[in-house]
């Protein structure tokens, strides 16, 4: 997918400006490598922030406490609970992103009610842009 965007953005941008710039050979080299660094860093960026920090937690979660006899893991339950207890409570997951999204301005505090901001939803309407870009699912309850 990384190599097939890079390739398809390069290719439109030669032939939108072929007229206007005359191409050497390290031009298009370097177009080719800016292009492919460019889609490198939205292909890490996103699907990462995206999918992989609950799902990082519960991995390291089964690692550190998954030496039961019976089971060799924990069973679903367990791995919410602790989930809820630790992830949630005690390391005030909520109340810490909900204070960096105040201080980025994507949403507001209005009387008792947490509220997204214009900038909010605009955020969201590039996330589900590049979601369905790379073809994640974020609403996948498998």
């Amino acid at each position: 997918m990384l190599v097939m965007t890079t390739v398809a953005t390069l290719i439109v941008t030669i032939l939108v400006f072929r007229k206007q710039w005359k191409f050497k050979l390290e031009t298009i080299v370097s177009a080719l490598i800016f292009t492919f660094s460019i889609h490198l860093s939205f292909f890490v960026i996103f699907p990462v922030t995206f999918d992989r920090s609950v799902t990082m937690y519960l991995l390291e979660t089964l690692k550190q406490r998954g030496n039961s006899e019976s089971c060799q893991g924990l069973s679903e339950e367990q791995l919410e609970e602790v989930f809820i207890k630790e992830y949630i409570r005690q390391n005030q997951a909520v109340n810490r992103r909900i204070n960096e999204q105040l201080f980025i301005d994507f949403i507001k505090r209005h009387d008792q009610c947490v509220q997204l901001t214009d900038r909010g939803n605009k955020f969201l309407r590039l996330s589900e842009m590049i979601t369905k870009i790379y073809a994640l699912n974020q609403n996948n309850k498998n």
